[in-house]
């Protein structure tokens, strides 16, 4: 659906959500996200009202278009973008790519380095999913994102159910081009990752089985381009 009403991107920090917000909110992400991709709406709704994560939103005549959920990662300034979603109707406006430049010039202010995403790779999906992935990763790299290269190792825990799903992840630097911090490994990077947002024994279990996959869990990170 075309608009000519100006959208009003924001931050919420520790916000206290009225009830049509938390509607929106949630199926927005119902909408974009399968169930094993995302977390129960009144869990992803208490990580932004406790203040560990951070909520920005898209809105149109105070109603909410689209939003994005940021966990900082413990004793960096990397944050992990958990959710970039655009209700159904509103996409291919350019609403994605407005909130990423908010967030952007929002975390300049505190020394933000960059964020995280995790996508999915595309060749594990075909036909219609492929052409998504292919196309979520493209909106990512146009907006300055490149992959972090680990081989194909990681992997998030199914949120709907038992076992674990192929991932990639992409780095976005808050100023165009610069890199991860340099002392970074990717066995810390996946550990910060889990630590923040997949807690429990079972998970702790998938991380150690991630890390000994990695060829040199120890080598400081590379970037390079989708494969």
């Amino acid at each position: 659906m075309q608009t000519n009403n100006p959208i009003e991107i924001k931050k919420c920090t520790k916000p206290v959500l009225s009830d049509k917000a938390v509607k929106q909110i949630c199926r927005i992400a119902e909408d974009s996200f399968p169930p094993e991709e995302r977390e129960p709406c009144q869990t992803l709704i208490k990580t932004i009202q406790d203040g560990r994560s951070i909520l920005y939103t898209a809105s149109v005549k105070n109603t909410i278009r689209g939003f994005t959920k940021l966990t900082p990662l413990t004793k960096t300034n990397i944050y992990l973008m958990e959710y970039l979603a655009v209700e159904t109707r509103s996409r291919n406006q350019g609403i994605g790519g407005k909130i990423l430049q908010f967030i952007r010039e929002d975390l300049k202010t505190a020394k933000g380095l960059g964020l995280i995403l995790e996508v999915e790779p595309p060749e594990v999906s075909g036909g219609k999913e492929r052409e998504i992935c292919q196309r979520r990763i493209r909106f990512y790299q146009r907006n300055g994102a490149q992959m972090v290269l680990d081989g194909g190792a990681y992997r998030m825990p199914n949120l709907a159910g038992e076992g674990s799903l192929p991932m990639r992840l992409m780095w976005l630097p808050i100023k165009e081009g610069e890199g991860l911090p340099i002392n970074l490994t990717l066995s810390e990077l996946f550990t910060l990752i889990f630590k923040e947002t997949y807690g429990g024994e079972s998970n702790e279990a998938l991380l150690r089985a991630i890390i000994k996959g990695l060829p040199n869990p120890d080598a400081s990170i590379e970037l390079g381009t989708s494969r």
